[in-house]
């Protein structure tokens, strides 16, 4: 086999181990994985007391206050921090509700969500939570202290001050504080357990007839809880100059329809695209919350259907004769005053729609028993909706979870965006997706998707290039450099003619010329002009062309007997043998 050729196959072999090398090492190269996500589920929380005596009924996220209890805490903006409920909220000089409404301990622990014990936790100083929390502040007039606590999230824990409440009717249970500048957020940030300060929520439902749980994810959002594309806002602080706020939309336009199997009134205008109306989406929040005026426009819609007024028959939470202790009451009257259905059509300044269902903003009573546990009373209905008058606390416009069982909320504040879309009614398996990509590999420790590519290629085209080489070497030593040889006149080979014996038995040559014996071969007739000096293989052999005997002429090339020494020996071999 020619040596180029070995050269070549052995070459290929190393250029094709060398590529595949490369090619490994790129793509088992650690690969960017996006940051962390926390996820919660948001359902009915089952508790103990804190003395351990009882069961604890509430709904929201449950989660471990280490060495203090379990609560169950419901996402909030209204305050950055979190707020826990402490064991001091219940004791009996604060059973008497702001309804005048006189709760069980029992009825107190459910509303609560579970109280921690404060005399497990750190106290610590309130300095700095005011300005923090100035909505919560305004709203509650004080606030009660703070501890250094550790939140159990999931697998996750976190340590960092909270707010206490001890006392007061505003706090239905305790916060986990999700406002724009939340230290929870920022915590799980710098200690790398999310990428960003974001979260997702799916509300879930507590419709009577469809209830359905929820999920919050923290440093992301639920991929699979959209169903549709996201419409985008910018986060805010006040609404209206009154409520701390980050989540505000301007509703453009709402309309209810009133129904029943028998009859139906045209769809009546709430808000209209001249009186539009700044609301703020609240996730702690239960109801729609509205002015008194645009309430009277509902009123006028359900006595146009019924024949009578809804406001003269309204229950108060005083006069519940069963003892049920409703947690966030909003407009109850008895089932016997009318069969009708209410549905919402919303739509939000940049075109988002909402249909909210019967089902979702009208109910059978619901609320707690005597002993804490959730009931229904069917002998009235409710409608999740509250109006409230000028000058009432923070007399702002609220839409609650009522609102948001048909949406899907994803708040981003690295951006300071929140997005809206349309829910996923079915979803079962929540996908927690991190809003923080892979673009900066250098940050993650791997290489990035355009990296890998780039390698790859440099690979390929290092591969093209070596075989390229190899082969114009190849091509220079088999081709071109032979045919240069011959251009410049490389001798013939010729055979020569056996000769014939002379008299005395002994080879010879015309003319009485002496044959002599090459080594390995027949004798020749060696004439003086064709001697010629030995010459090394590689250099160009000059021309010899015998006078006598012209090349091509079939004339045998002799070689002379010469005189005196002899010439060099080839390597290790003599080169002549005398005859």
């Amino acid at each position: 086999m020619p040596a180029c050729v070995r050269i070549q196959g052995l070459g290929l072999l190393a250029a094709l181990f060398s590529f595949s090398f490369l090619v490994a090492t790129c793509f088992s190269a650690p690969t960017c994985q996006p940051p962390s996500t926390i996820q919660f589920k948001l359902s009915n929380c089952t508790l103990l007391s804190p003395d351990g005596s009882k069961d604890v009924y509430s709904w929201g996220i449950q989660m471990t206050v280490s060495g203090a209890g379990d609560i169950c805490a419901a996402p909030s903006t209204v305050v950055n921090s979190t707020v826990l409920a402490t064991s001091g909220l219940c004791d009996d000089d604060q059973l008497l509700d702001a309804n005048r409404v006189n709760m069980t301990r029992s009825q107190c622990l459910s509303r609560r969500g579970g109280l921690v014990d404060m005399s497990k936790l750190t106290i610590g100083d309130t300095a700095g939570l005011v300005d923090l929390n100035k909505g919560w502040a305004d709203l509650a007039g004080f606030l009660d202290g703070a501890a250094l606590a550790t939140l159990q999230l999931d697998q996750d824990a976190v340590s960092m001050t909270e707010l206490l409440a001890t006392r007061g009717q505003l706090l239905t249970q305790s916060h986990l504080g999700l406002a724009a500048a939340a230290p929870l957020l920022q915590t799980l940030k710098d200690t790398g357990k999310i990428g960003a300060r974001s979260w997702g929520l799916n509300s879930g439902s507590q419709s009577y007839l469809s209830p359905r749980s929820g999920s919050l994810v923290l440093g992301g959002y639920d991929g699979a809880s959209r169903d549709g594309g996201w419409y985008d806002f910018p986060v805010k602080s006040q609404l209206d100059g009154k409520r701390y706020c980050p989540l505000q939309v301007e509703i453009t336009s709402m309309t209810a329809t009133v129904s029943n199997s028998t009859k139906a009134l045209p769809p009546r205008s709430i808000v209209g695209i001249s009186d539009t109306l700044n609301v703020c989406i609240e996730p702690y929040d239960n109801l729609f919350r509205i002015p008194d005026e645009r309430w009277s426009r509902f009123n006028d819609l359900i006595e146009d259907f019924t024949g009578k007024s809804l406001d003269p028959v309204r229950i108060a939470p005083t006069d519940y004769d069963n003892e049920l202790y409703n947690l966030e009451p909003g407009t109850v009257y008895p089932a016997e005053f009318g069969n009708f259905n209410i549905t919402l059509r919303i739509i939000i300044a940049n075109g988002l729609t909402v249909e909210i269902p019967s089902h979702e903003f009208q109910r059978p009573l619901r609320g707690l028993d005597k002993a804490g546990k959730p009931t229904v009373d069917t002998s009235k209905n409710e409608l999740q909706i509250y109006h409230y008058s000028p000058g009432e606390p923070q007399d702002s416009p609220v839409f609650g979870k009522a609102f948001l069982s048909q949406l899907y909320l994803y708040v981003d504040y690295e951006a300071m965006v929140f997005h809206l879309a349309k829910q996923n009614l079915d979803v079962s398996t929540p996908l927690p997706v991190s809003n923080v990509t892979c673009d900066d590999s250098s940050d993650n420790g791997g290489l990035s998707p355009t990296a890998k590519g780039l390698i790859g290629v440099g690979a390929v085209l290092g591969l093209v290039l070596f075989l390229l080489v190899l082969l114009g070497y190849c091509f220079y030593k088999q081709v071109w450099r032979p045919s240069r040889r011959n251009h410049r006149g490389a001798p013939p080979s010729v055979q020569p003619p056996t000769p014939e014996p002379s008299a005395g038995g002994v080879p010879g040559g015309p003319g009485g010329i002496p044959l002599v014996a090459v080594a390995g071969s027949s004798p020749r007739v060696q004439h003086p002009e064709d001697v010629s000096p030995p010459h090394t293989d590689g250099e160009d052999e000059p021309d010899h062309h015998d006078p006598r005997h012209p090349a091509g002429h079939g004339s045998p090339k002799m070689e002379p007997i010469i005189s005196g020494p002899k010439p060099p020996a080839a390597s290790g071999t003599d080169r002549y043998n005398e005859l």
